[in-house]
């Protein structure tokens, strides 16, 4: 939603900046979906991950 806000303003008020500023909002929520992404894969035991039984 935050992107296509950017977007639109871009092209409805001709505010150049307002879609890479769009981009910069989504930063924090990406950073922190890869930190919770990077504890999961840390938290997995390859030997049970592999396992059918």
């Amino acid at each position: 939603m935050v992107v296509l806000t950017g977007i639109g303003l871009t092209q409805w008020l001709g505010w150049w900046w307002a879609d890479p500023e769009a981009a910069l909002l989504i930063v924090p929520y990406v950073a922190w979906e890869g930190i919770e992404a990077t504890k999961d894969a840390w938290s997995i035991d390859p030997d049970e991950a592999g396992s059918t039984a």
